[in-house]
């Protein structure tokens, strides 16, 4: 509800965007800062952890995108092809790591939200 109401908010019509595409941003980035709020760890301490190969003294919630694609494989064997399409997934996600913020909201915007190339250039404000 709050990126909603943010999205009605902050909406420009002058921008040329769709509501429904600007709404749709707005609501995800409300819905991972809320769950970015809710993590009892910072990002530092959890890439830290993750770094230094080291076994945490208290028991934490850890992400499924934080494992290695190895070790998820030891985990969670199946027989059927969904636990390799995850992996291909969580793999895909840990390869968006070494790129910039730029370049990962380019690919959020046009694969996660599926919004058209024009309109990404526009969010990105680049001049065609």
């Amino acid at each position: 509800m709050i990126g909603l109401i943010q999205a009605v908010d902050h909406f420009d019509t002058n921008r040329g965007l769709k509501f429904k595409s600007y709404a749709q941003h707005r609501i995800l980035g409300a819905m991972l800062d809320f769950l970015r709020a809710e993590d009892p760890l910072s990002r530092g301490e959890r890439r830290r952890i993750r770094e230094s190969g080291m076994a945490m003294a208290s028991p934490v919630t850890v992400s499924l995108d934080q494992l290695s694609v190895p070790v998820l494989n030891q985990l969670v064997a199946t027989e059927d092809g969904t636990t390799a399409e995850m992996l291909r997934r969580l793999d895909a996600l840990g390869s968006r790591r070494c790129l910039s913020a730029r370049e990962n909201r380019v690919i959020t915007l046009l694969f996660g939200l599926g919004w058209r190339s024009r309109a990404v250039a526009c969010a990105m404000k680049v001049n065609g």
